[in-house]
């Protein structure tokens, strides 16, 4: 494949994302079908009109009025949907006349379908400077196959005459009305595309009048023409041409560009001339996507506006209209050295402002731009800015613009007279401008370039501020003069290595001295063995000291337990130990740890012996679950009544096993009456309830059974009748079961089609011997047996059916057996009571025999009449038994209530059940299930059981109180004999006779517990006492303490008197306080001669002991004295003085921003060109001016008040003129596809701004024109949407509808074609009055690497207005809304003058806020003045939704995050837009839209959003949790606030110590005020910062950044400023500082 083929495939496949050829586009499917109950539609349908004449009047100037219909469905004839044309009427009738366009719709969908296409029309112009609203005239119906002979029918618009519609008030609301656009007639490109390559139709091309209007009837002929011709060579329904008309909203951004890159087209007529593929390299790699080597690299980017302007005059330097930082001033730069340039600028860095510089320096250059965007607001605000510098009519704004618009700016251009220009003023401008900035930057070269003094590098700065730092420090007159003393020392200048090696050296030599003199100590140094290290003698002092605290404590714990070190030393370790064990073994007992051992506490233990003896008897005779009952007497008492109530309840003769059985059936009887009392009526009711019980139930069980059973009433009364009471019930129950029994037989033969009356002729006997003839033939018995065959010939007399197989044979042959002999037997039957037809009626629908004799049994128990019986039956016949089981025979055996009637019985059961049931369930869960199985025959005896237990229990209690021997819960049925005798045993094995007395005491005095306590001290202070020796033992002091007393020989230290020990280690502790001193002293000393440093020293030495002051702080003061001497500081510092500095900062800033003003007057007039010049005038084609060119062109045009050419053909006859007279021409990508020649290179430069949100198929044909391109946006702002097209293929919005997001822009595209290399930011912020309104953003998108200006208060301007009544639903919260509307009142009464946006996520909310604004601007006469004040300009007051705010600020936005709970409080996690994948993007263009204040409303909390990979939602939290707690809370944020040098440091705390609070490094990015100091009066805000002339200033210094920009955006903020200069601080910090001082107190007085 040739690399053209490859491109051109490639082209197309970008191309194809422009134009939608589906059925989803309504250019393509013009739905005319509403859905029912719809509250609008998306089209209106004009009738009774002729659209010429309407658009014929719409051209001169005329504006119609949409009306509704009002015609009666069933009194007036309805209207003609298809139009007239003109050539079609005879005469003009009145409807013809007037100027009000006719509708098919009615009131109310009129109104709001009216509204819903003006707001369209309106966002779209507003945001895309697109008109989207036409009357469409002629519709073609055509037809598409989808199967075999199914055809989908299609309508589509053709002829589309752009209109704007006007909203206006009337008396009845608001009227309507329609208006020439100026826009050109368009042909319907998508139908056209679309008929071409799916069906080889080429429609006719829309032809133009002289004056450029449309001949719509010559175009319709020819296309019926067509039409016809296509239906008699094609099958299927006929296509046709409907003369319908409408007004509706259509997308027509990309059909434009569509055309325009179809750069393969030059044998088209309006093709390309050229192909720009095959001139432009760089166009191609756009295509392909790949990186270019047509890109020229960015080169030296050491650019500083102060040095690089300093050797240029007036006509070289960049031509900057406008303010530009140093962030700017680079993309300028490089975009006039003809780069081509990425430009990413984070949101309020100033990305207008610099694109206005760009344009001004560029047109300077004679160059020619094009400045395109997709959104009108980006081209709007730049022509603003260039229109305040009356450069506006150099530029022609064709974005979305009529065609009178864009020859209004052609005429105001040529109409243009320029005043008279002084340039040798403004050349004497800049010379007076370069050398004041000559003369700053000077000052701060002096004060910061490097000084070689003896081979070490210094500045001015440095030598400066050690200085003042001192003075500052010291400020009192004494301290002073010991400074100048130290200053006249004569020392060596040292480098700052050995400098710093001696500082520390010298303080503590010094230090050193102090100590020694004060401390006269000598004794150690007679001691042997001495270490001589440090490490050795730390070691040596540690060790003492720890022993020697050891035994400090160990001597506060002998006077506690009041016995020496002698007596602990004697009690032996295994003594201890085994006494330990003991007394812990009895503490485990439940004997109390509070009673003393002695004889009464002996004979109390018997007494409670001899009871636990008797309560163990007694709990032999009791379950163990009845144990528990006895704790407490309400649970005794509750237990004995239930049993009572039991032994009451029961009877002997219940057959029940336990009481839960007994329960169960009381419940079962109570549930089964109140279903059958239920489902009776009234009268049924009365009579049930009178019935007894056992009546009751042997009917319900009787009534079941007809329910359940097949057999018929009258069958079922006849049986009931019958057998009652008969003692022959027996064998008619026989009879009926050998009668069904029979009948099955026969069923079962007939439905093998057995003739049961030729069965009955052949006999039994006959179908027993064909049974046996088939069994007993062999395997040939079918070909030679006889009989065998005779056995099947039988068949044909029986049936018809073909012969079944000999084993089926032989089972239908015994069936027929059977018949024969059963009903043989039905003569044997006794059927005199009932009769034989009866019972086989009967016998044929009974089901269940034995079911129905039961229930017979059971009625003959309890009824004794037959007519009561029946009379019962047809009672509760009327119960519904489907879902009731009643059938429960153990109810029988229930005594207490078989006589009962049913009212008595179900009163009784209820209330017996609910006692028992009740008390049970008191009793608690665990004894439930063993209650319920108590044996009910035994309640009597287990009663008197229990009583006699809790007899026993409570003797035993009482005696437990009374003595306090033991403790414990429930000890009463616990405690065993056999932990009594266990006790016992362990007081007998105690040998306190082998410890201290004290000990004996306390366990018969005190108690046990305290006995055993002194007993664990004696252990503890043994363990101490053996650790205290065995640290003496340690090698260095074991070795020193034995090395003293060689005179006598130890084993052990321990052998020593322990008052000779204390002695040795007292003098090791004073020691280790103070031997260090004299160790120090001839090392300090020494290590200083070491270094070779003698002269001077001893002199610092004695200045520093009789002063105080560090010695290293003298010899710095002399060695700073010596250096400034040779550096001449005096000498240098003597030229600047601060008053005269701020002199020359102030007439810097006078003569810059000056200059910057002349620039634009300057550029005006340098650019400007008389019309002869700009208009190039060529020989006449012909008088038609469609045949004229260039200047002849625009000046017949110009002339004209209407019915002017359209834009397209303008552009395409006079480019070149247009151009010369506006060098630079403002487009959308759409619009320039429209009206641009299609030609390569005929721009200079193409700016695209907003490029995030520009797709690059977009892009193509704009870069083909331009030789360079500077691709301004923010990769973290909004990517590209499908948003807008989507609005014209739908009529529904759905919440969670997914937006189609294209994978890269044409910013994302450039990165990879021109590559990150070429690529510039711009970084200072300027939009946020406050930080907090930028901090989020730069923090989470720009990882703070913007430069943002502090605020001059403290705190946040994120307000955090939460809603608690959320009500989410359908991407519609309703009580957000009105929180909104509340929150715009406030803050529109509290600051009438500041702007406001409300931006929502979603276009429901949108929507609903926009209807609720509408409201309350119509009821709220001070929001009316407030947006009639700010309307026509970028600051109106408007809904927007998340989609379409880029590009827009205000002072106040005010955000309704939409999603919250809904009714029932849940939280969906799905967010709209936000959970896209570039939902964050979105995010942070919604956060950085205000200038002063964000006003967050909404039903979300940072909680309700759970952790997920998705960056939006997270986002979303992040913000929230942001406005919740007013700051960034991840740990991983950095953080500042901390001075950069000493120098400020000292000037910081000089302030604090006069009582102010001072903050260090204010702001973020390269520039941070150096100190703010807090309004004493307000902490919340600062009332003055603090600059140094310091390193950070010199090391990014531009006179104009630094000294002019940077401090007009502070003051902008609030900021008061002081100007710490160098020189005035070094010759009187103290008077400086009082100064300072002076200008707070003034400040906040």
């Amino acid at each position: 494949m040739s690399l053209t083929k490859e491109l051109e495939e490639q082209l197309k496949a970008q191309r194809d994302k422009l134009l939608d050829l589906s059925g989803n586009n309504r250019l393509i499917d013009f739905k005319f079908k509403i859905k029912e109950n719809a509250r609008s539609q998306n089209y209106l349908r004009i009738v009774d009109e002729v659209p010429e004449l309407i658009i014929d009047k719409l051209n001169v100037d005329k504006r119609f009025e949409v009306i509704a219909n009002t015609k009666e469905k069933d009194k007036d004839e309805p209207y003609e949907l298809d139009l007239k044309l003109k050539s079609q009427i005879k005469e003009t009738l009145p409807q013809y006349k007037d100027f009000d366009i006719q509708t098919n719709e009615k009131e109310p969908i009129f109104s709001r379908t009216c509204d819903k296409l003006f707001k369209k029309n309106k966002l779209e112009l507003d945001e895309r400077g697109l008109n989207s609203l036409c009357i469409s005239v002629g519709f073609l119906r055509w037809f598409e196959e989808e199967k075999s002979n199914n055809f989908r029918e299609y309508y589509s618009p053709l002829i589309l005459y752009p209109v704007q519609m006007v909203k206006e008030r009337s008396l009845n609301g608001f009227q309507y009305n329609v208006e020439a656009s100026e826009q050109d007639t368009n042909l319907n490109v998508c139908l056209i595309q679309k008929m071409s390559i799916e069906y080889g139709l080429k429609l006719p091309e829309l032809e133009l009048d002289d004056e450029g209007q449309p001949l719509v009837e010559k175009f319709f002929d020819s296309l019926n023409q067509i039409l016809k011709r296509r239906n008699n060579d094609v099958d299927g329904p006929d296509w046709e041409l409907k003369y319908y008309s409408t007004i509706s909203n259509f997308s027509f951004r990309n059909i434009s560009i569509w055309w325009d890159t179809n750069f393969f087209n030059q044998s088209e007529e309006n093709g390309w001339q050229v192909n720009p593929l095959e001139e432009k390299e760089l166009l191609k790699d756009f295509i392909s996507g790949i990186p270019s080597s047509d890109v020229e690299p960015l080169g030296n980017m050491d650019i500083s506006q102060d040095r690089d302007e300093k050797n240029q005059t007036s006509n070289t330097v960049p031509k900057l209209i406008s303010d530009a930082d140093s962030t700017q001033y680079k993309v300028i730069v490089k975009a006039l050295e003809g780069k081509n340039l990425i430009v990413q600028g984070p949101p309020g860095t100033g990305k207008s402002q610099t694109i206005t510089n760009i344009i001004g320096a560029l047109l300077e250059k004679e160059k020619k731009i094009l400045f395109a965007a997709d959104k009108r607001a980006a081209l709007e605000v730049v022509r603003n800015r260039l229109a305040e510098k009356s450069l506006a009519h150099f530029t022609l704004d064709a974005h979305g613009k009529s065609k009178g618009n864009v020859i209004e700016s052609i005429k105001s251009r040529m109409n243009t007279r320029i005043g008279r220009f002084d340039r040798s003023k403004y050349v004497d401008n800049f010379k007076q401008l370069k050398e004041v900035r000559n003369q700053l930057n000077e000052y701060v070269n002096c004060l910061n370039e490097p000084l070689e003094v003896n081979d070490e590098s210094i500045t001015l700065h440095e030598l400066i501020w050690q200085d003042v730092k001192n003075k500052i420090i010291f400020n009192d007159p004494v301290e002073q003069e010991f400074l100048k003393e130290a200053k006249s020392v004569d020392i060596e200048i040292i480098d700052r290595a050995r400098r710093e090696l001696l500082k520390p050296k010298l303080d503590q030599y010094a230090k050193t001295c102090r100590q020694i003199i004060d401390a006269n100590f000598f004794e150690i140094t007679n001691k042997k063995y001495i270490p001589e290290t440090q490490s050795e003698l730390d070691s040596l002092t540690k060790a003492s000291n720890k022993a020697l605290l050891q035994y400090k404590n160990i001597e506060k714990d002998l006077e506690t337990v009041e016995i020496g070190w002698n007596d602990i030393s004697q009690i032996k370790d295994n003594n201890l130990n085994a006494e330990l064990v003991i007394y812990k073994d009895i503490l485990e007992t439940p004997i109390s740890s509070d009673v003393a051992l002695n004889d009464t506490t002996l004979e109390g233990i018997s007494k409670i012996d001899v009871l636990v003896k008797k309560r163990e008897e007694k709990e032999l005779f009791l379950d163990s679950w009845i144990t528990p009952f006895v704790k407490s007497n309400a649970k005794f008492e509750a237990l004995e009544s239930l049993l009572n109530d039991l032994e009451e309840n029961f009877q002997e003769t219940e057959k029940f096993n336990n009481i839960g059985e007994f329960i169960q059936a009381l419940i079962k009887v109570q549930n089964s009456i109140q279903v059958v009392i239920r489902n009776l009526g009234r009268n049924s009711k009365e009579y049930a309830k009178s019935i007894t019980y056992g009546k009751f139930r042997s009917s319900i069980k009787l009534v079941k059974f007809f329910k359940n059973d097949s057999i018929t009433e009258s069958s079922f009364k006849k049986l009931l009748e019958s057998t009652f009471n008969n003692n022959e019930t027996i064998f008619i129950e026989e009879s009926l079961r050998i009668l069904q029994r029979n009948y099955q037989i026969s069923e079962k033969l007939k439905s093998k089609n057995i003739n049961l009356e030729n069965v009955l002729d052949i006999g039994s006997e006959r179908f027993a011997k064909a049974i046996l003839d088939i069994d007993s033939a062999g395997f040939l018995g079918c070909l030679f047996d006889k009989e065998f065959r005779k056995a099947k010939v039988l068949w044909k007399s029986i049936s018809s059916d073909k012969r079944p197989k000999n084993l089926e044979l032989s089972k239908i042959y015994s069936l027929c057996k059977k018949y024969c002999l059963r009903l043989g037997e039905e003569k044997d039957l006794n059927t005199s009571i009932i009769g034989l037809d009866n019972l086989k009626e009967i016998a044929v629908e009974i089901k269940d025999i034995k079911r129905f004799f039961e229930s017979l049994e059971d009625i003959e128990k309890n009824y004794f009449e037959i007519d009561n019986v029946l009379e019962s039956f047809l009672i509760f016949k009327e119960i519904n038994f489907e879902n009731n089981e009643l059938d429960f025979p153990e109810l029988e055996e229930i005594q207490i209530i078989k006589e009962l009637t049913l009212s008595e019985s179900l009163e009784k059961s209820s209330s017996i059940s609910s006692l028992l049931n009740n008390k049970i369930i008191s009793l608690g869960e665990e004894p439930k299930d063993k209650i319920y199985t108590l044996n009910c025959q035994n309640l009597e005896q287990i009663i008197d059981d229990l009583k006699d237990f809790k007899d026993s229990v409570n003797d035993l209690q009482e005696e437990l109180e009374k003595s306090f021997l033991f403790n414990g819960e429930n000890l009463e049925f616990t405690l065993s004999k056999d932990a009594i005798n266990n006790i016992l045993k362990l007081f007998g094995n105690l040998k306190t006779e082998e410890f201290p007395e004290n000990l004996s005491r306390h366990l018969a005095e005190e108690s046990i517990n305290k006995a055993f306590l002194l007993l664990n001290k004696y252990l503890n202070i043994k363990n101490d006492q053996k650790m205290f020796y065995e640290n003496l033992e340690d090698e260095n002091l074991s070795g020193f303490i034995k090395a003293n007393y060689d005179d006598r020989k130890l084993d052990k230290i321990s052998n020593l008197n322990i008052e000779v020990i204390l002695n040795i280690l007292d003098l090791l502790r004073i020691t280790g306080n103070n031997l260090g001193l004299l160790l120090d002293y001839f090392r300090d000393k020494y290590s200083l001669h070491d270094l070779g440093i003698n002269k001077g020293i001893e002199e610092i030495i004695s200045i520093s002991l009789e002063s105080g002051i560090a010695s290293s702080l003298l010899f710095d003061s002399a060695l700073l004295n010596k250096i400034s001497e040779k550096a001449s500081l005096e000498i240098k510092l003597s030229r600047y003085k601060g008053e005269t500095l701020n002199q020359l900062k102030k007439q810097f800033c006078e003569l810059d921003k000056e200059f910057i003003k002349n620039t634009s007057i300057y550029l005006n007039h340098n650019l400007y060109k008389p019309n002869d010049e700009c208009l190039i005038e060529e020989p006449s084609q012909g008088r038609s001016p469609k045949l004229f060119t260039e200047g002849k062109l625009i000046r017949h045009e110009e002339k004209k008040s209407k019915r002017h050419l359209p834009l397209r053909l303008l552009f395409k006859q006079a480019y070149k003129s247009i151009i010369n007279l506006h060098p630079c021409v403002m487009m959308s990508p759409s619009t320039a596809a429209q009206y641009l020649p299609k030609k390569t290179d005929i721009f200079d430069v193409l700016i695209i701004d907003e490029a995030s949100q520009m797709k690059p198929e977009q892009a193509f044909s704009l870069i083909a024109r331009c030789k360079q391109m500077i691709i301004v946006g923010d990769q973290k702002q909004l990517p590209p949407s499908s948003r807008f097209e989507k609005d014209y293929s739908t009529d529904e919005i759905l919440e969670d509808d997914v937006d189609v997001e294209y994978s890269e822009s044409i910013l994302e595209l450039a990165d990879k074609v021109i590559g990150s290399k070429n690529a510039l930011s711009l970084g200072w912020h300027y939009r946020s009055r406050h930080t907090s309104l930028i901090d989020f953003s730069n923090y989470y998108f720009y990882d703070n690497k913007l430069t943002v200006f502090a605020s001059n208060n403290v705190g946040s301007k994120v307000v955090h207005k939460p809603v608690d009544n959320s009500q989410y639903r359908g991407g519609i919260n309703l009580p957000e809304v009105k929180a909104v509307m509340d929150a715009l009142l406030e803050q529109v009464k509290s600051d009438k003058e500041k702007s406001i946006i409300i931006a929502t996520m979603n276009q429901q909310q949108e929507s609903e806020l926009t209807l609720a604004l509408e409201a309350e601007l119509q009821n709220n006469k001070m929001l009316r003045d407030f947006d009639s004040k700010h309307q026509g300009n970028l600051d109106e007051l408007v809904v927007k939704k998340l989609e379409d705010i880029q590009g827009d600020e205000r002072d106040v936005v005010i955000i309704s995050t939409v999603y919250g709970p809904d009714a029932d409080g849940k939280i969906t996690q799905m967010f709209g837009d936000i959970n896209k994948a570039n939902g964050h993007r979105r995010l942070n263009v919604l956060f950085t839209r205000a200038k002063h204040k964000v006003i967050l409303v909404t039903s979300l909390k940072s909680s309700n959003i759970k952790e997920s990979k998705r960056e939006g939602p997270q986002i979303l939290k992040k913000y929230l949790e942001y406005a919740e707690k007013g700051e960034i809370t991840d740990l991983s944020r950095r953080t500042s606030g901390t001075t950069e040098n000493a120098f400020e440091e000292s000037i910081r705390q000089a302030l604090t110590n006069r009582g102010y609070l001072v903050d260090a490094q204010v702001g973020s990015g390269g520039y941070s005020i150096d100190l703010a100091i807090r309004d004493p009066n307000d902490k919340s805000r600062y009332i003055l910062a603090v600059e140094c002339d310091g390193k950070a200033y010199h090391s990014s210094y531009s006179a104009r950044a630094n000294d002019r920009l940077r401090q007009e955006v502070l003051e902008g903020k609030g900021w008061n400023f002081f100007r710490i200069w160098s020189t005035d601080w070094n010759r009187d910090p103290i008077a400086e500082l009082d100064q300072l001082d002076e200008l707070v107190k003034k400040l906040s007085s």
